[in-house]
């Protein structure tokens, strides 16, 4: 059953339904990353909206989903890697 909590993101607060105790934590951690984010543009961008300082808390954070997902594709190929030549060097024993 789902679980109703609240979060406050910019200012405001959304209500939310979490399916788990994991879920709810990784949401309010969520909020917490963006509000920081949000609070490190409002300080570097005072002028502009919540609109755009949203707009630029999502890429940020899209930007380091995609970098995380290269890394860890890359850290898999070097783990191909290595176990290829475990298997060929015990191969050889």
């Amino acid at each position: 059953m789902d679980q109703s909590i609240s979060l406050k993101i910019g200012g405001t607060t959304y209500p939310m339904a979490v399916s788990s105790p994991e879920m709810e934590q990784a949401y309010r951690f969520a909020a917490e990353e963006v509000n920081k984010l949000l609070a490190s543009y409002d300080t570097r961008f005072p002028d502009r909206s919540i609109a755009d300082k949203l707009a630029f808390v999502s890429l940020q954070l899209a930007v380091n989903k995609l970098l995380a997902k290269n890394s860890a594709r890359n850290l898999k190929a070097e783990a191909d890697d290595i176990q290829k030549d475990l298997e060929a060097y015990l191969e050889g024993k």
